[in-house]
């Protein structure tokens, strides 16, 4: 476990929160497990991260791959968590085949699965911010 993302985390949730909009992603953020990164989600005074093995590869355009399939997800109705979760998942995959191909960018050629109907496995847990305490799962 990453000792420094137990602290980090609720922090940087605290901080998003107070950004101001209604429901934002961090993306990049710290993530609980030594070797990992991940995306934290914060809204409605709760916070989640989904987590994932940190890819050595190509990252231009990951960014803004997270925002279109996260946006799309929960404008199909997903609730935010699902849709946390679900483009965490494809965005790590496409960047994992993208790094094994020895890609340069992100290939999205071919990858219609990955964005649909993404396989890989991601942690999610909520995090608990400052404001809010601990919470119970």
């Amino acid at each position: 476990a990453n000792a420094d993302a137990a602290e980090t985390a609720p922090l940087a949730a605290a901080q998003a929160a107070r950004l101001g909009p209604a429901r934002v992603v961090v993306t990049s953020a710290p993530a609980f497990m030594r070797g990992n990164i991940a995306n934290l989600l914060v809204e409605g005074g709760q916070a989640f991260i989904a987590e994932h093995r940190l890819v050595d590869g190509p990252s231009n355009g990951a960014g803004d791959l997270f925002s279109a399939l996260f946006l799309a997800r929960v404008l199909a109705g997903a609730s935010s968590e699902k849709a946390l979760a679900s483009t965490t998942s494809s965005v790590f995959e496409i960047m994992a085949r993208s790094a094994r191909a020895g890609a340069v960018e992100i290939v999205l050629a071919g990858e219609w699965m990955s964005l649909l109907q993404p396989a890989a496995m991601v942690t999610t847990r909520r995090v608990a911010t400052p404001a809010s305490g601990p919470q119970k799962a």
